[in-house]
């Protein structure tokens, strides 16, 4: 887990250090491995045992040098003007979820696709605030430090699409109906303000608890005929697509259904 705090001498950086976290929860690379004292051998093996925690650096120090991340090359800025306000980082709720930048990334070759990645994620939330739809997740605001934003606070749904019709332990009585019908309003919402979503299936589909499907996961949202940039999920896409289309959607959509109804029929008494 990524723990961070903003020097009072340096307010534009946020300090980061690790703490222990299951090897199987962990986005791998070298320089996590390193951190954690987990090596090749033992992940492939599957017995990666993270050092305990007294080991580990403290906060804000990695190997015993302070580490200080820039903000401006992971998180896009507050801008004056913005639709959504400023809310205060709310912590764990059962029905809110804050989706943050993914400070990883830093460490990655390219930070700032991922920050742009976040930043049009922002940009769709905002765009949809005074245009909500009751099929399209609702953004409640944007945790904001230091004129930077580096979280999106949602609505939480009680499961996905994907872990639904994955779940063998209880009937699937989806309305198939119903679910495609309000992604479909939820994709012709978007196309009517100019964007697509360029994502669509089933991890980027929740339920209420009343069935009601919500479209989710904006990062590759962009406006139509705009070249992509995160993209689409192989399995789910047109390979050939560069750019940004209602076809990406709507193809997404026809593949969700055919996924939904093989789910169902697998989920029938015999």
């Amino acid at each position: 887990m990524l723990i961070l705090s903003i020097p009072a001498r340096d307010p534009h950086y946020l300090r980061a250090s690790w703490e222990s976290r299951p090897a199987t929860e962990m986005n791998i690379n070298a320089h996590v491995k390193q951190l954690m004292g987990l090596d090749d051998a033992a992940l492939a093996a599957g017995e990666a045992t993270p050092k305990p925690k007294d080991q580990l650096p403290a906060d804000g120090e990695v190997g015993g040098m302070p580490l200080k991340i820039d903000l401006a090359l992971v998180c896009p800025k507050f801008e004056k003007g913005m639709r959504l306000k400023e809310i205060d980082e709310l912590g764990v709720q059962a029905d809110i979820l804050t989706k943050k930048s993914h400070l990883l990334n830093y460490f990655g070759p390219n930070p700032e696709a991922s920050r742009t990645y976040f930043a049009d994620e922002v940009a769709v939330m905002d765009m949809l605030h005074d245009k909500p739809h009751d099929n399209i997740v609702k953004c409640l605001g944007l945790v904001v430090k230091k004129g930077y934003i580096i979280g999106i606070v949602l609505e939480r749904y009680p499961e996905s699409l994907a872990r639904r019709c994955a779940d063998k332990t209880r009937p699937l009585d989806i309305d198939i109906g119903k679910c495609i019908k309000g992604i479909a309003d939820a994709l012709v919402h978007l196309h009517d303000q100019g964007y697509c979503h360029n994502d669509v299936k089933p991890d980027n589909i929740m339920l209420k608890a009343d069935g009601t499907p919500v479209l989710i996961d904006f990062d590759s949202c962009l406006p139509i005929s705009q070249v992509l940039g995160k993209g689409t999920t192989p399995g789910w896409r047109d390979d050939a697509s560069k750019t940004s289309s209602v076809k990406n959607d709507w193809l997404g959509l026809a593949l969700v259904e055919e996924h939904l109804r093989k789910a169902c029929l697998a989920s029938s008494p015999e």
